[in-house]
Formats: structure tokens, sequence, C-alpha cells
């Protein structure tokens, strides 16, 4: 991200109204703009948009309502996620740290924010990132005009050139490209994941008290999950990296996690395409049976896992199973110093 301040919610309003006058103006907004520079906006507007809503996500069998207030202030984002129903449970995301309110287990969980790490936004995490998008991996294409949550929308899809990758359908407002749908579509065209806003609210301003928690925690344990240490700067005999990779897979993140458990650390590694992304963590002290090798799926996720030198690693992401079989069968430990 640049150093100078992000635009507003006001800035951006104003700035596509005027684009998508203009674009009406040129007699089609599909005839004279690339589905590229849509996914670029997206991304602005998901981050750096004042916004409020219900989201719906669908994965498997099983849908979780959110709600969610984004608020941008100072060009400082806070964001906070509340399930609706059964634990209640709540994170408060801003620039520096992740809180997850976990009101079942009068716990709760902070973490340094990683921006590297998409994940730790349950909305940023669950819609493909444009900042390393590979057009020799995916094509873009327009695919109509609809309407969500009572806005106008324009359809693209992101079409993957190999079996690697899944790809997308997302429908972004016409006027300043927020997601409001976005579909996850597996190597034959079915829908495993969904994100849907059922209502939107997109305003210039939101106040402060919106994004706090909403549960008092006076009696809950407060766990930090030591998450931030960069293994580029470590020195060390070697490290764990993923030795074979489909096309243009590179990694992106790599750090070890101290869990609020006792326990070895673990190390978390993310490779992504700029688009899908594979999370791998490999873990000491943990009994392959107490998980299970091989192939398994949590939710719209395949994971497989394998053991290696007393470690048990595990590459899971929303990719084919063949991706993450690759991925975590080629680990291995990398010599670092002679």
């Amino acid at each position: 991200m640049n150093d100078h301040r992000r635009p507003g919610a006001g800035y951006l309003k104003r700035r596509y109204t005027v684009a998508a006058v203009l674009l009406i103006w040129a007699g089609s907004a599909l005839a004279s703009s690339h589905p590229r520079d849509w996914l670029d906006r997206m991304d602005d507007a998901v981050e750096y948009l004042n916004y409020s809503g219900t989201l719906v996500h669908m994965h498997g069998v099983n849908t979780e309502i959110l709600q969610i207030v984004h608020r941008v202030a100072d060009g400082k984002v806070t964001e906070r996620i509340t399930a609706m129903g059964g634990a209640g449970r709540e994170i408060i995301r801003n620039d520096e740290e992740v809180t997850c309110i976990l009101p079942d287990q009068q716990t709760v969980l902070v973490e340094a924010r990683d921006a590297r790490d998409q994940s730790q936004s349950p909305l940023r995490g669950r819609l493909p990132n444009s900042t390393l998008f590979d057009e020799g991996l995916y094509e873009l294409v327009f695919t109509g005009n609809s309407r969500v949550a009572d806005r106008d929308v324009v359809i693209i899809s992101v079409k993957p050139k190999d079996s690697y990758r899944y790809g997308y359908r997302l429908w972004l407002d016409t006027d300043m490209a927020m997601p409001l749908k976005s579909q996850l579509l597996d190597d034959k065209g079915d829908v495993v994941e969904q994100i849907m806003f059922a209502d939107i609210d997109i305003r210039d301003s939101i106040p402060e008290s919106a994004v706090q928690p909403s549960v008092v925690m006076d009696s809950f344990s407060w766990k930090n999950i030591e998450a931030a240490v960069d293994q580029a700067a470590i020195s060390a005999d070697s490290v764990w990296r993923a030795t074979m990779m489909p096309p243009g897979f590179r990694l992106t993140v790599a750090k070890t996690k101290t869990m609020p458990e006792p326990g070895e650390p673990m190390e978390h590694l993310v490779y992504s395409d700029g688009l899908a992304s594979v999370s791998v963590f490999i873990e000491m002290g943990v009994a392959a049976d107490e998980k299970g090798e091989g192939l398994s799926r949590i939710g719209a996720a395949n994971a497989y896992t394998t053991t290696l030198q007393e470690r048990l690693i595990t590459a899971m992401g929303e990719v084919p199973a063949q991706t993450v079989k690759m991925i975590s069968l080629s680990v291995r430990p990398i010599v670092t110093s002679e």
C-alpha cells in the first residue's frame, strides 16, 4: 500500500459515480473498461469504503450469517464481524491486530495482523486479490448485468487456464465496484462456496462506537497468539519449504506461530498465485493418527496431510485436491547455511 492516504467512502463514491455517468454516455460500461480494472477497483472498495451489512456465507451444506461493519477514518481501517446465532463469535480487525472473541469459551484470542495474509479478514480472505493477478493463469470476462442487495451490478467471471486452481464469479456494484456477491467454482463449474450481501449500506462515515466489541469481556481470559515471526529474518540452518508447486504459485508468507496451548511452535507458509492460496502448517509433537494422513475436505477447502521427520505437514486451501497434495508431499527442510 502506498504511503499516501487512501480515499474514503465519500471520495470514492463521487469518483465512481462520475465514472459511471461517463460510461453510460459512451454507450456501455462493458465496452469501455477491462475486467482487470474492475478487480483493482474492487480491492480498493472492499478495504477503503465505509459500509455495514448482512453477509451470507454458504459453503457445502452450511450457511453462516455475519453482520459486518467496516470503518475507515484518518486512513486507518477497523472492521467488526459478528456471527449471528449460535456462539455469537466476533472478530475485531484493525491495522495492528486481529481480536477473536469467543463468548462460548469465555476467551479472547489476539494475533498480530499480517497485511500479507488475507485470510485474517473474513470478507477479504474469500475474494480474489488482484495485486498479484497473472493473466497467464486466469482469463477475465464480462458475463452480464444483474442486481444484488437492491443495487445494480456487473458480473465478471475469473476462469482458470489449468486444473490446479478454482474459478470465481463476481457481482460488483456498478458505481463503486464493491463486491456484493462472489462464487467459488470448482473444476466442473459447480459452486463450492458463496458469499453474498443480503443488504448493505455504503456511507461517507461510520462512528467509532460501531466497531467496538458488542460483548462484555470482563471475565474472559485473554490469550496472545505470537505470530509475527517472519522466517525471512531468522538465522537458521534450515527452513521448511515446498519444493514442487503448480505454475504461478509462490511463497507469500512464512512465519512461526506460538499457540496459546503448551507445545512446539508451528510454522505457517502461504503459497499464492495472486488469487488462489494454499496454507501449509508444519507441526511438531502431533501424532499422525490424531489428525489422519491423506486427503480430507473442510467446507470448500481441500487438505492433504503427511508426515516427515517427526513433523505433521498439512497443506490446505480452496483449490483442487491435486494442488494441496502436490504441495504437501513436496515440503522439505531447505539448508540455508553451510
